[in-house]
C-alpha cells in the first residue's frame, strides 16, 4: 500500500471575513493546486483560519517549489474563493506529508485497482502472534483518526481473546471496533499488537501505544 501526496496549509487572518460574505469558507475546484478548502477558525470567532489541501499530482509537482512559489499559488486560489481579502494572510504554515521521514505521505496508506479485492480480507488478519493496527484497516472512518483508535481497540481485544480474559466493549461509540495508525508492539505470552512508542501496564500485558 502506497501512501497518498498532500501538502496542507493554513492561513491565518484577523477574522474570518469571509463569513460576512455570507460564505461558509469551504470551497472545491479542480483548477489550479488547492482544490478543498475549509473554514477552521477557532469556537471563539477570531483569529480567521482558511486551512486547505493540495492533493496527488498537484502536491507532488507543488512538492518540487519553493514554499514562496507555493505561497503564491495558494493565496491566488485564496482569493478565487474569497475574494482580495484572502490573499494576504497574516500569517501562512504548510505541511508536505511526503517529506515526513516516518509516514511517508498521507492521509493514509491506499489499495491500486484491485488490490481490496485481492487482499483487503488480509488486513486486519492476524500473522502468528502479532495483531495489526492502523486506520487503513478500519472499516468505518478508514484513513481518519476515529478509524486508528477504534482499531486500536478491535487489535487490543484480539489480544484479550487470545489471552482468554473478559471482553471489553469498545470506547468509540458508533464504530466498530478496528484499526489504529502507528506502530510498536504489545508484548504478552501469546501475542504482541502493534499500535505506538509509549509505555504503560494494562492487564498485566507490557503495551506499547502512542503515535
Amino acid at each position: 500500500m502506497a501512501m497518498g501526496s498532500v501538502i496542507k496549509v493554513h492561513c491565518l487572518y484577523d477574522t474570518p471575513f469571509w463569513r460576512d460574505m455570507g460564505l461558509s469558507g469551504q470551497a472545491t475546484s479542480d483548477t489550479g493546486p488547492v482544490g478543498t478548502t475549509f473554514d477552521n477558525s477557532p469556537a471563539s470567532g477570531a483569529p480567521g483560519v482558511l486551512v486547505g489541501f493540495i492533493e496527488g499530482d498537484e502536491a507532488r509537482r507543488w512538492a518540487r517549489g519553493t514554499p514562496r512559489e507555493r505561497y503564491a499559488a495558494v493565496v491566488a486560489d485564496l482569493a478565487r474563493y474569497f475574494g482580495a481579502a484572502a490573499a494576504a494572510p497574516r500569517a501562512y504554515s504548510e505541511q508536505t506529508w511526503a517529506e515526513e521521514e516516518y509516514t511517508r505521505g498521507g492521509y493514509a496508506g491506499y489499495m491500486p485497482p484491485g488490490g481490496w479485492m485481492a487482499y483487503g480480507a488480509e488486513l486486519r488478519a492476524p500473522v502468528g502472534r502479532i495483531h495489526w493496527a492502523g486506520t487503513e484497516t478500519a472499516t468505518v472512518w478508514n484513513g481518519y483518526m476515529d478509524g486508528a483508535v477504534s482499531s486500536g481497540e478491535r487489535a487490543a481485544m484480539e489480544v484479550r481473546a487470545t489471552l482468554g480474559a473478559p471482553a471489553a466493549s469498545p470506547r468509540c461509540r458508533g464504530t466498530q471496533p478496528l484499526a489504529a495508525s502507528g506502530y510498536g508492539a504489545v508484548e504478552t505470552a501469546d501475542s504482541a499488537i502493534g499500535i505506538g512508542d509509549g509505555l504503560s501496564r494494562v492487564d498485566g500485558a507490557r503495551e506499547m501505544i502512542g503515535g
